[in-house]
């Protein structure tokens, strides 16, 4: 069994597969993916999210890219992840969940259980546009607070 074993199981192969032909046959859009955005509000879609782990895989979370929609930073990603290891994270992580209006009955009632509904949810909100506060985080400044507005 290969190192890399779990990550072909963590990740959507296919996804990736195909952003990376069409990045590789159309090039970087005009503004970069991955460039720095500045705080503020943002216009955006919510083009991943899924239940994850951190990256040393111990702690539950929610994994989430916004994608801004207009403005100087157009197609830019924001990233974001709420921890689940804790009852107040998982509070922080149903009232998230809730905001994104999504008409579901959002409670946690397991993790396997509470996965399958965070892709309940990006199932029927990913093609809405949200706006979204982005702010810096003065207790951890590597932790940027996203909030839906």
């Amino acid at each position: 069994m290969s190192i890399f074993d779990k990550f072909d199981e963590m990740m959507d192969i296919e996804e990736l597969s195909v952003a990376v032909k069409e990045l590789e046959t159309n090039g970087s859009s005009e503004k970069k993916e991955f460039e720095k955005v500045p705080f503020g509000q943002y216009k955006v879609k919510i083009v991943k999210l899924e239940a994850a782990t951190n990256s040393s895989g111990e702690k539950p979370c929610i994994s989430i890219w916004y994608r801004i929609q207009e403005g100087e930073f157009i197609n830019a990603l924001i990233f974001a992840n709420q921890y689940l290891n804790t009852y107040i994270g998982i509070s922080y992580g149903n009232k998230y969940l809730q905001s994104l209006k999504s008409g579901m009955c959002i409670e946690f009632d397991g993790y396997s259980k509470y996965a399958k509904l965070i892709d309940y949810v990006f199932e029927d909100i990913k093609d809405k546009t949200y706006e979204l506060s982005y702010e810096n985080n003065v207790k951890n400044e590597k932790f940027p607070i996203t909030k839906i507005t």
